[in-house]
């Protein structure tokens, strides 16, 4: 079965006024994830003056990034081209992966992987490709 991702409610949010955002804490099994998201939402909320606390400092440069296209696993023999991690950069026609009848899997555009899963089931989502949001960067 096809999981949801988190972040396909963002059109509803956006629609009804809001805006919404994934942020990327760390792997699953790095001890320091949990931290970085807690202060990632203190930091939101001491920015919007929601808690009494000082407002972190602006950072000095920012990079948004749209998730444009998603992969699926197609069969268990699907294979990466290389060990990718979240973010790695690609160039438009590069080989990220190989189908398990050797058809290629190419960058549909220059940007980045993100959300890698070497043991995504078929039928599931493998990879995410994302390029620069201009809005959302600077």
């Amino acid at each position: 079965m096809r999981r949801a991702a988190p972040f396909l409610d963002f059109a509803a949010t956006r629609s009804a006024g809001g805006c919404a955002l994934t942020l990327e804490c760390g792997q699953h099994e790095d001890p320091q994830a949990p931290q970085v998201a807690w202060r990632a939402v203190l930091n939101v909320l001491a920015h919007l003056r929601l808690v009494d606390a000082p407002a972190p400092p602006p950072a000095a440069a920012m990079e948004g990034l749209r998730l444009r296209e998603v992969v699926d696993r197609e069969h268990a023999g699907d294979a990466f081209a290389r060990p990718w991690q979240s973010f790695d950069p690609v160039r438009h026609g590069e080989r990220v992966a190989t189908r398990h009848d050797g058809r290629e899997v190419l960058a549909p555009f220059d940007g980045y992987i993100v959300f890698p899963d070497e043991r995504a089931e078929p039928g599931a989502e493998w990879f995410y490709c994302a390029q620069p949001h201009p809005r959302l960067s600077r």
